[in-house]
């Protein structure tokens, strides 16, 4: 894995550490009236490929920030620097996964009703501890789940500006 990070509003909004533009890019997921769970491919500086999964509030449900603060959401960005993948929802399943075994409960707590509530507060808590224990758990999902691994499903990445979409 190239880069990972992650992203969203704790406690306002938040990244893990990255560069100046991949900051700029990040924060244009912060939308105020999306609903549900997003997955998109984007292909940046001719040479990255992201695979950005979001989570937003349910459709009539609130997602707070660890203050009780409704309007947030939750973001992990999956990087592949030269390469792109075949298959991007095997990628997604991938996060969707590190979603459900990473995040769900320890950072992010689901109630029965559909909202959600950030449990932390700031994500660059112990030098980006939280998106550093994240990507560890995508490495331990690629190296234990065959259905998830990645071997074999990457290509190199040609000069693109173009972008698509998977939701």
């Amino acid at each position: 894995m190239a880069g990972f990070y992650v992203f969203g509003v704790p406690n306002g909004e938040q990244m893990s550490k990255c560069d100046e533009n991949t900051r700029l890019f990040l924060q244009r997921f912060y939308v105020t009236n999306r609903t549900g769970i997003h997955k998109n491919t984007f292909y940046r500086k001719g040479n990255e490929a992201h695979y950005v999964f979001l989570v937003y509030p349910d459709n009539g449900a609130h997602f707070m920030d660890a203050n009780g603060r409704s309007g947030s959401y939750f973001g992990m960005d999956f990087v592949l620097h030269g390469k792109y993948s075949i298959n991007p929802i095997k990628i997604f399943n991938l996060l969707q996964e590190t979603y459900n075994q990473y995040v769900k409960g320890n950072i992010i707590q689901e109630f029965s009703n559909g909202n959600k509530k950030w449990l932390i507060s700031n994500l660059d808590e112990n030098n980006d501890k939280i998106a550093r224990d994240i990507a560890t758990g995508v490495q331990h999902l690629l190296q234990t789940r065959q259905d998830l691994n990645l071997a074999g499903e990457l290509r190199p990445i040609a000069q693109t500006k173009q972008s698509a979409q998977h939701e």
